[in-house]
């Protein structure tokens, strides 16, 4: 029996029903054998039968783990098993080797390399004399995304204590302590037919295609817990699970398993805990060189769940000076704030403005009135909707629209509107996007409301408009980033390829329109390179103006390693980061609404030479109030592009999306 720590008094079951499927080999057929992967299995199935009141938990270990009996295993306690709710959890775990090897030739890789897990018969014959070569990332991805996409859940988890540097070896001892470094080097090349049906569409599933976007946003259909980043080693070693209890025996276990375990039972405890927090927690006076990664475009939800964690409702909280005359709070440039923004405070109701803005957090002082002492409990809350023009149509007074002049700007001429109120019946309210920025066929227009429903609605719309058209006015990088859409090519094997003679670099230029006339099944990449030299972490969001909807697409993985390193004038480095296989997800396919012959869509990139996070931010508040920025000494530099593409129906020749004025 696994050995575990005491229960927290205020830990409690979770009534939610966890399905798991736990991979662990100690013992390879022809390979260099380990010997903790069986105890970190143990360990995380101990802590799942702890934490769940229901729980459905499937073992693979040793010989069990074959190749085919992990995918076997997979679709029949995951795919098919009819008994998974919306819901319900989904785990998978895998401890054991792990590879790195060339990609077969057509396979479109960041690096040229591809990672592996290795199953328990890893390089040996099959059944039908064809070589055992593991399983990719890009399959492994490709599964869970259809797991994902067929329980209309994404409450999924994938948890891997594997390394993925090929050919590391074995370290006998480190500071008198033996260790196994959980990789191996795995036979190449790998052969031209490997995994082809991982870049198979599946006939009989149908994958949401989103108007205009992408048909599988990025890494959204699952959390991703890694023992290492890349080129580093996954260990394990001698270790107690609870450290200092001298009666527990000394196992081998998988050093990022074992500490994940015991922050679990830490972080389960706590209301507020998410799976980026938790890794944040992990690290802190982390002793070891691998370094855990936490990916995926929901790390920021609860533990197990699908709740998003964080500051509620886009607040944000205030840090105050000794003398409580000013706060510091998050968000700076980058967000959207300038000199002058005003934050209201609950539950005080006191108003703030930012007195001084840096790329990435601002000063908050008093706006008016009395001062008064702010809770802990106060957050602050961005006021935008001053940023949104109005024009009430002639016969709606202001008795219709009640409030709405307090939270909104009024004007007096349609031509100066953001949005036109109107009214059909003199009952029910319309609202009609009027941005002249914004292509017509695509403007937003709301159905019949009730003056009550109108401000949520106003909040969408100015929310939208606003972080649409927002941006850096200085463009420090203007002129180093630059964005290309890509024609794929699909080849035999269902491997796709750049047609590099085809690309577009995306204009930016608020006269120019990218049209596509090259629908969907056309499949486009987009990649990125910077020519500027320093590091940057770049943001992809998709604006769906019909709908003031706000897509997040590519946000980086990590806050600590920038995705795209340094380029120079004519030699750029280059980041695929759409429709480039595990990581870059799913290709671009245009679509058009049934009955349209055009539509329009936004891609906003977003570039920063720090980390910053706008994956949450970005999706819940923001302002900007035209009021010049400040002059302020700041280390960060970000910029910002807004780009607009059309798909319109039309030939189907030459694959070249092109522009128009």
């Amino acid at each position: 029996m696994p050995y575990h720590l005491p229960l927290h008094p205020m830990f409690t079951k979770r009534n939610a029903h966890v399905f798991a499927l736990l991979i662990g080999i100690d013992v390879y057929h022809v390979k260099r054998h380990l010997k903790g992967c069986k105890h970190d299995v143990d360990l995380i199935e101990q802590f799942l039968k702890n934490t769940f009141k229901g729980h459905s938990i499937k073992r693979l270990v040793d010989g069990e783990a074959t190749s085919d009996m992990i995918l076997t295993t997979f679709k029949e306690h995951f795919t098919m098993n009819t008994k998974i709710g919306e819901e319900d959890v989904m785990l998978f775990y895998y401890a054991g080797h792990g590879s790195r090897i060339k990609a077969p030739d057509g396979w479109v890789t960041q690096d040229g390399q591809i990672e592996i897990i290795c199953p328990y018969d890893q390089d040996t014959m099959g059944k039908e004399l064809e070589r055992i070569c593991g399983i990719s990332d890009h399959k492994l991805n490709e599964m869970l995304r259809k797991l994902s996409s067929i329980k209309h859940n994404n409450n999924i988890v994938a948890i891997f204590d594997s390394c993925y540097s090929g050919g590391m070896g074995r370290d006998d001892e480190i500071k008198g302590q033996p260790e196994n470094v959980r990789s191996i080097e795995v036979q190449s090349p790998l052969p031209g037919d490997f995994e082809q049906e991982a870049w198979t569409v599946d006939k009989g599933r149908d994958l949401e295609v989103s108007h205009m976007g992408f048909n599988y946003p990025f890494m959204s259909s699952h959390v991703l817990l890694a023992a290492c980043r890349p080129l580093e080693k996954a260990k394990e070693k001698l270790l107690r699970y609870q450290e200092g209890n001298d009666a527990e025996e000394l196992k081998m276990r998988g050093v990022f398993t074992t500490h994940l375990v015991r922050m679990l039972y830490m972080a389960i405890t706590m209301e507020q805990s998410t799976y980026a927090t938790l890794l944040d927690r992990l690290l802190r006076g982390w002793p070891y060189e691998q370094r855990p990664m936490c990916e995926g475009s929901n790390k920021g939800r609860l533990l197990f769940s699908k709740k998003h964690g964080g500051d509620p409702d886009g607040t944000f909280r205030l840090v105050p000076t000794s003398d409580r005359t000013m706060y510091r709070a998050a968000p700076g440039w980058i967000h959207g704030v300038v000199k002058g923004t005003e934050f209201v405070v609950h539950p005080n109701r006191g108003t703030f403005m930012a007195s001084e803005v840096r790329s990435h957090s601002c000063d908050l002082v008093y706006k008016d009135g009395p001062k008064c002492q702010i809770s802990t409990e106060a957050r602050a809350l961005m006021f935008i909707g001053k940023s949104l023009a109005l024009y009430l149509q002639p016969g709606i007074g202001d008795s219709d629209v009640s409030g709405v002049s307090d939270r909104y700007t009024i004007v007096s001429q349609p031509a100066a509107a953001h949005v036109v109120v109107h009214s059909r019946d003199k009952r029910y309210l319309y609202l009609a996007g009027a941005d002249k920025r914004v292509p017509d066929s695509c403007k937003t227009r709301s159905g019949p409301l009730l003056p009550g429903e109108m401000p949520s609605v106003l909040d969408k719309m100015a929310y939208f408009n606003f972080h649409l058209h927002r941006g850096n006015g200085d463009r420090p990088l203007h002129d180093y980033i630059k964005l290309e859409l890509v024609p794929l090519k699909t080849i035999p094997g269902g491997h796709r390829i750049p047609i590099h003679d085809d690309s577009v670099t995306l204009d930016d230029n608020d006269n120019k329109d990218n049209c596509v006339t090259n629908l969907a099944p056309f499949k486009y990449g987009l990649t990125l390179k910077n020519n500027f030299n320093c590091s940057i972490f770049p943001y992809l969001f998709c604006f769906k103006p019909s709908k003031c909807a706000i897509l997040s697409y590519y946000v980086p993985t990590s806050r600590e390693t920038p995705p795209l390193g340094p380029g120079s004038p004519g030699q750029p480095s280059k980041l695929g980061i759409v429709g480039y296989g595990a990581e870059g997800g799913d290709p671009v396919m245009f679509t058009l609404p049934q009955g349209k012959s055009t539509d329009t869509v936004f891609l906003k990139l977003f570039v920063s030479t720090t980390y910053v996070d706008l994956n949450i931010v970005e999706q819940r508040i923001d302002q900007l109030r035209g009021i010049d920025r400040p002059s302020v000494s700041d280390p960060y530099i970000w910029d910002a592009w807004k780009f607009q593409i059309t798909s319109q129906a039309g030939p189907s020749v030459p694959a070249v999306p092109h522009r128009t004025s």
